[in-house]
Formats: structure tokens, C-alpha cells, sequence
């Protein structure tokens, strides 16, 4: 009797182990199936080699976006305002490269920084709920990209910035980010704390867990990472105008929770969420448009996936022991 017990009890041990592992490889599989369907439907115009090319081009910018949104969303946290702040980093810093390069990429970087760091002491001291206050700044910001554009349709970048347009160096520079944010979101005191408040802020209060320091200092880093885009559109589009940016914060959204990132924070993130997910948003969006779908059609599909993935997550999160 006491042998069929035990004999039970391993079974449903390795039933749950299993269930874990395909609810963990779901975003994975999704990708697959995603890539195969579209395929199919392109006569394999998907996987040809200049289309490759263009899917790594508009992956780029995504994989930086959620890598550093990782924090913020692992706290349960969420930053509306990123399209916003990544326009207006790039108009002011455009201005100033005019008078120096150097100096205008820093700048850029910094402005993009300190909205990211006004965002973080508000979300940490006023009270104020994060995605309120997201709108609040991103409203603030939308409506100065205009006048600071000087009313123009958009601004042309100094010639001298486009010679930094390198894709071996933005690659290098993209697996460095990758790197340091796998190692201190995965090990670091400050990773493992984010992960804790999201799971649960007041428990983490009391097990005297900094959580207002590290509010402010993932909001820091998801606007540092605002900056670094700024850079990059500027470099690669060669101008900076109001749409700038323009559905950034929605796209990384969408991207992280299509690789498997729960929006209640904790646990359910991971930086594989960011990489699978940016993978997986511009594999989509590529083969609708090489499907020949129209803007409004692509937004229909992203919406009604957003809402999905959301509710299928959380769920399997929730069956996840």
C-alpha cells in the first residue's frame, strides 16, 4: 500500500515537471509555429536572406527596449511613456550634436535618464499608480515634440553621426547589454529584490528590501535605455521628428508578454521573455506585411494577440508549481 503511495506521489511529481517545462517552452513553440505558418503562407519569402536581414535590422531596437524594461516589468511596473521620452531624447539631442556629436549622443542619453529617473521618484513617492502617471508624462512630453522640433516636419542628424552607423559595433553593443543584464537580473541583490517586490511589495518592505530605492533605479534604467534608442533611430533613420519613437512602449509590451513575460511581475519575468518575445513581435509583424496586411489590419492582430497572451499567461503562471 504504502509502495503504490510513493509510487503515486513520483508520478505526479514527474506530471508536474513536465507541465512546468511546456509551460516554460510555450513562448518558444509559439515562435516556431509562428515562423512555420508564415512561411508556408510566403512560399518561403519569410527566410530569405535579404528578408532575414531586415528582420535582424527591426529586431535590434526591440531587444534593447525590453532587456532594460526587465526591472521595471519584474516589479510588476510598467513605463507608457517610453515612445514619448525616446522622441523628445531625440529631438533635444539632435539639437545639440550640431554643436558636437559626442557631446549630443551623451546629452541624448542623459535626457532620456533623467525622465526615466523623475518617472521612478514619482512612481516611488508620490503614490501615484505607474501606468497614471506613465500617460500623465507621456501626454507632457507628446505635446512638446512639435514645438521643440522647432514646427518642423522633422530634423536632419550631422552628417558625422551617420558615419557611426556600424552594424557589427551595434551587435557587440547589443550582446554586452544582453550579458550584463542576464547576470545581474538572474544573480545580483538588485535583480533578485525586483523579482521580490513583484511578487509582493509589502512582504518585501518587511523582509527590509530598499523598495522605493529600487523603483526609482528601474525606472532609471528603462529611461537610460530610451536614450540608448533615441541614439540609435537617429543613426539609422537620420532624422528626428515627433513620430520618433512613435508605438515604441506599446511594441516592447507586446513583445515581452508574446515571449512569455507576466505583467504581474515576479517571477513570471525573465530576460528570456525579452529576446523571445522581440524575436517573435517582428517575425509577426514582417509576415503580415509580407502577407500583404494593412496597418490597421497588423494593429487588429497585435490587439487581439495582446489580450490573449495576457489572459494565457497569467493562467498557466498560476497552474505553474
Amino acid at each position: 500500500m504504502e509502495t503504490n503511495r510513493n509510487s503515486n506521489i513520483i508520478k505526479l511529481k514527474q506530471n508536474l515537471k513536465y507541465r512546468n517545462i511546456l509551460i516554460d517552452a510555450f513562448p518558444l513553440l509559439g515562435l516556431i509555429i509562428i515562423i512555420l505558418f508564415f512561411t508556408i503562407i510566403t512560399s518561403g519569402n519569410l527566410l530569405t536572406l535579404n528578408n532575414l536581414k531586415i528582420i535582424l535590422n527591426q529586431m535590434f531596437l526591440y531587444l534593447i527596449g525590453g532587456l532594460g524594461s526587465v526591472y521595471l516589468y519584474a516589479q510588476g511596473g510598467i513605463d507608457v511613456s517610453m515612445a514619448s521620452n525616446i522622441g523628445f531624447s531625440a529631438i533635444l539631442g539632435v539639437r545639440i550634436m550640431y554643436q558636437h556629436v559626442g557631446i549630443g549622443i551623451i546629452a541624448t542619453l542623459l535626457i532620456g535618464s533623467s525622465i526615466g529617473l523623475l518617472m521612478g521618484i514619482i512612481y516611488a513617492y508620490a503614490g501615484i499608480p505607474v501606468f497614471i502617471q506613465g500617460l500623465a508624462m507621456d501626454f507632457l512630453l507628446k505635446g512638446t515634440l512639435y514645438p521643440l522640433s522647432g514646427f518642423k516636419a522633422s530634423i536632419p542628424v550631422p552628417d558625422r553621426l551617420l558615419k557611426f552607423d556600424n552594424k557589427y559595433f551595434a551587435w557587440i553593443f547589443l550582446l554586452i547589454i544582453f550579458i550584463f543584464i542576464f547576470f545581474t537580473y538572474n544573480f545580483s541583490r538588485f535583480g533578485k529584490e525586483c523579482r521580490s517586490i513583484g511578487a509582493g511589495e509589502i512582504a518585501s518592505i518587511q523582509s527590509g528590501i530598499k523598495v522605493k530605492k529600487n523603483k526609482v533605479l528601474a525606472f532609471f534604467i528603462s529611461g537610460l535605455t530610451c536614450g540608448i534608442v533615441a541614439v540609435y533611430t537617429l543613426i539609422r533613420t537620420g532624422s528626428a521628428s515627433q513620430s520618433t519613437g512613435l508605438g515604441f512602449n506599446f511594441n516592447v509590451m507586446l513583445s515581452l508578454v508574446l515571449g512569455g513575460c507576466v505583467l504581474g511581475g515576479g517571477n513570471g519575468v525573465k530576460v528570456r521573455n525579452a529576446v523571445i518575445g522581440a524575436v517573435t513581435f517582428v517575425v509577426l509583424q514582417n509576415g503580415l506585411v509580407l502577407c500583404g496586411a494593412s496597418a490597421r489590419a497588423q494593429d487588429i492582430v497585435k490587439g487581439i494577440l495582446f489580450v490573449l497572451m495576457i489572459v494565457f499567461t497569467s493562467k498557466m503562471y498560476e497552474r505553474k508549481v
